[in-house]
């Protein structure tokens, strides 16, 4: 990763390599296997997290997702089904996404908004119509997944609809199969702080850390 700076817009260069599920099973299962026997691995950060880039095999968006409620404005999690996330439902963020090849531009360069748009189309149903009623959305910050050794991006999406009515019912691809049920909460510093306190254990780790740096 490279930060930049272009025309005064901040920017990150980043440097890819094309590898397939099958290799992203294995050494996911390798580094587990290296964590459990204390290799210095799980105690990679970002100073030195490059030293392990073969184990780099998923590049992951994380999504808010922020609609409007009867009170105001509310913050969109989900229910992620025990079948995504190692036999037990946990609440995660509205939406996260892996990086494919299918991510591409009409020049052939990756394109990170392609794979921010169609992991809200697969996951929750939001196509270009509804994008396009988005009055504002941005890209944060990048951090390691420690549990499986992947990079996230954190990002957030406003769209000014009712959830509940507008964006809930819609269909989606992976939707039935990733995702138990939508929980929505105000979004204001009090309810959030408490939902995240009464249920912790009960979220996906990177899970929080999104919410804590987007919110």
């Amino acid at each position: 990763f490279t930060r930049s700076v272009r025309n005064e817009h901040p920017g990150a260069e980043i440097t890819l390599f094309k590898t397939d599920y099958f290799t992203h099973r294995v050494f996911r299962s390798i580094y587990n296997d290296l964590k459990s026997k204390n290799h210095k691995i799980k105690n990679a950060s970002a100073d030195n997290f490059l030293d392990y880039n073969a184990f780099l095999t998923s590049f992951g968006i994380n999504a808010v997702l922020i609609c409007q409620g009867e009170k105001g404005k509310e913050v969109v999690l989900t229910k992620r089904s025990k079948r995504v996330h190692g036999g037990k439902s946990r609440y995660h963020i509205s939406m996260n996404e892996g990086l494919s090849e299918t991510d591409k531009d009409a020049f052939g360069k990756v394109d990170i908004e392609l794979c921010f748009k169609r992991g809200l189309l697969e996951e929750i149903g939001i196509d270009n119509n509804v994008y396009r009623l988005a009055t504002r959305s941005y890209f944060y910050d990048f951090f390691l997944e420690k549990t499986n050794f992947e990079i996230g991006l954190t990002s957030m999406i406003e769209i000014d609809v009712p959830f509940h009515s507008d964006i809930e019912p819609l269909i989606a691809r992976d939707k039935a199969y990733e995702t138990d049920s939508f929980k929505t909460i105000p979004m204001k510093k009090r309810p959030i702080k408490k939902f995240l306190n009464e249920n912790q254990n009960e979220f996906v780790p990177h899970g929080i850390y999104t919410l804590s740096h987007v919110l």
